[in-house]
């Protein structure tokens, strides 16, 4: 008796080649009409730097340095991701190549928190570039620090790193940075003028179906690759330490946004017992479309309850008794907080202050959420 075999016949694999087929056109039809909004997706108060975007900076910093006599000393010089074109560019001048392991393209081995015990005080640089390490260093105010104690004054530095980016690299991926956030590396502080920054590669993206409900295939805007930093030292800082620094000399004439009207920004979503499964996406959908109309709103879910909504950019979401992800405890210290900042929503809340106060322990569940 012959035994079964277990691949597929050519007639069983046809249909799951043309299955591939039409999803991959599908997709291809689907972002053809999403990239039409792509744009709809950026931060109006983000630009690319002109000179240092990601793609052509190394070119303009070739226009800056490579010439006779200069020095150009690039930190995380080793060829990872593809071979360098550094030695290249870099034709007329003196290219040194850093990185904490030995191999193509690196000339100096060791660890960029010590940058500058691997020179003499007389091994100044008029460029000193990174790109695509700063995510790495577990300590990256130290390293900028030490980038400035090499640079000659009039120098240039240069860094290029990510905003929003997969995670890589790990266990030694640290950090993630924003334009502004190299401006505060690399600040009046620190002896270092800003020449340009900001950020490039716009990423369109969304919360999976494996996220907590309510944030669910929710869009996420104003992402960006990458973050770029060019900046010339002006003077010499010497006895540089952080704890130091007064915070104004770091943000300049920069403050962070005053809060808005209460009135305008206040929000409370009351979660009934349904609200937190099938229903919570769909509910939150409706909720930030009504908000935007109207000063108020209840959602009725396909199961019947009721939700109040009240507008909101930052709503607090308190659950019910018996709620899936409620917790007693942590409810009422929600309540407490809401009837502080928002007295104006004491009614709505008294219901559910009472009904948990006299509740008995719910289970235990994941922490209450504000969205943002």
């Amino acid at each position: 008796m012959k035994k079964k075999s277990k691949g597929k016949s050519k007639s069983e694999k046809k249909p799951g080649k043309l299955q591939g087929w039409l999803l991959s056109k599908f997709r291809e039809i689907n972002l053809r009409i999403e990239n039409r909004y792509d744009k709809k997706f950026l931060a109006r108060d983000v630009s690319t730097p002109p000179n240092v975007g990601h793609g052509f900076a190394l070119k303009n910093l070739a226009d800056l340095a490579n010439k006779p006599g200069s020095r150009i000393l690039e930190v995380g010089s080793r060829e990872v991701t593809g071979p360098s074109k550094a030695r290249e560019i870099f034709t007329n001048a003196q290219y040194v190549g850093f990185d904490y392991y030995p191999g193509n393209n690196v000339d100096v081995v060791g660890d960029a928190h010590k940058l500058s015990s691997y020179f003499s005080e007389q091994d100044k640089f008029d460029l000193i570039y990174s790109s695509a390490c700063f995510e790495h260093f577990a300590m990256p105010w130290i390293v900028a620090v030490e980038m400035a104690k090499l640079l000659k004054i009039g120098g240039i530095v240069f860094v290029e790193t990510h905003f929003a980016f997969s995670t890589h690299e790990r266990p030694w991926h640290f950090f993630h940075f924003s334009d502004m956030g190299l401006r505060v590396l690399f600040s009046d502080a620190l002896g270092i003028e800003c020449i340009e920054s900001g950020m490039s590669n716009p990423i369109v993206g969304r919360f999976s179906s494996l996220a907590a409900p309510y944030l669910r295939n929710q869009p996420v805007k104003n992402l960006y690759c990458h973050s770029e930093y060019l900046g010339r030292k002006v003077r010499e800082v010497n006895d540089f330490h952080w704890e130091n620094i007064d915070i104004a000399s770091l943000v300049g004439d920069t403050k962070y946004p005053e809060p808005k009207d209460a009135d305008a920004t206040a929000g409370i979503v009351i979660y009934k017992r349904s609200a937190l499964d099938s229903d919570s996406q769909a509910a939150v959908l409706q909720y930030r479309k009504a908000t935007r109309y109207s000063t108020g709103a209840d959602i009725v879910t396909s199961r019947g309850e009721t939700i109040r909504l009240v507008p909101s950019q930052d709503p607090l979401y308190i659950p019910e008794p018996g709620t899936p992800g409620g917790d007693k405890e942590e409810a009422l210290a929600a309540i407490a907080f809401a009837e502080k900042r928002f007295p104006q929503f004491a009614k709505d809340l008294s219901p559910i202050k009472q009904a948990w106060t006299s509740s008995p322990t719910a289970p235990a569940a994941p922490r209450i959420q504000a969205a943002n």
